[in-house]
């Protein structure tokens, strides 16, 4: 689980990054603000309204289910730091 979230995470984390802070584009600013929002909220609520999203996709017990999950949640943090 945990490689399969870095072979996710990192291309993305990295990409995301070198955009939204290194080039100067134009409403950069304002969907970083919105990946650092992301960080403010807790995953409990969000986890309450995937839930029914995991049912019809059939990815509760599965592993993909889970990396899908936790890169979700790991996205803000990968991107801002």
């Amino acid at each position: 689980m945990s490689l399969a979230t870095l072979a996710i995470l990192l291309p993305i984390g990295a990409h995301g990054r070198v955009h939204l802070r290194a080039i100067p584009v134009r409403g950069s600013r304002l969907l970083f603000s919105l990946f650092l929002g992301g960080m403010m909220f807790s995953a409990l609520p969000d986890d309450r309204a995937a839930l029914p999203a995991h049912g019809q996709l059939h990815l509760f017990d599965t592993l993909h289910g889970l990396v899908l999950v936790y890169v979700a949640y790991s996205l803000s943090f990968t991107c801002s730091y």
